[in-house]
């Protein structure tokens, strides 16, 4: 009787402690108009600005220092609605990109040097997830 118990409280203790120790980043940062690190000039960190119904359409996320976070996800809507979700969970009408898990990726690209060490590029790719149509809204949220 009491093994059952050591192991039911030994597992969940081992659950609490992983939901908890979450690395978060110092920064994230996803300004449109941007240039992007290491990229020819005129790539912007949402390239292109607006695209067209043939395009694909691609975010480049800042985040940094490097080593002090595990996750990056893109939260996003194509109903107008406001993209909802916490920790690579979407919430609603909400989908979701992640740089770990199911579903499709954000790639890690490159480092930047920084004052505090190194920060990371990372790109979001939406080529080929949902059919553009003229007028279509997509939000998007980076976490």
């Amino acid at each position: 009787m009491h093994r059952r118990w050591f192991g039911l409280i030994f597992v969940c203790g081992l659950w609490f402690t992983a939901a908890s120790a979450m690395a978060q980043p110092g920064f994230i940062e996803h300004t449109p108009t941007q240039q992007v690190f290491g990229e020819p000039g005129g790539i912007t960190m949402r390239e292109p600005d607006v695209p067209r119904e043939d395009e694909g359409l691609s975010l480049w996320i800042k985040t940094g220092p490097s080593f002090t976070y595990d996750q990056v996800a893109v939260y996003y809507t194509v109903d107008g609605s406001e993209p909802l979700g916490s920790l690579g969970v979407p919430s609603g009408s909400t989908l979701v990109l992640r740089s770990v898990g199911p579903g499709p990726a954000i790639s890690f690209v490159r480092n930047e040097p920084g004052m505090s060490g190194n920060d990371d590029w990372w790109r979001a790719n939406f080529l080929g997830l949902f059919q553009y149509r003229v007028g279509t809204v997509v939000k998007y949220q980076v976490a």
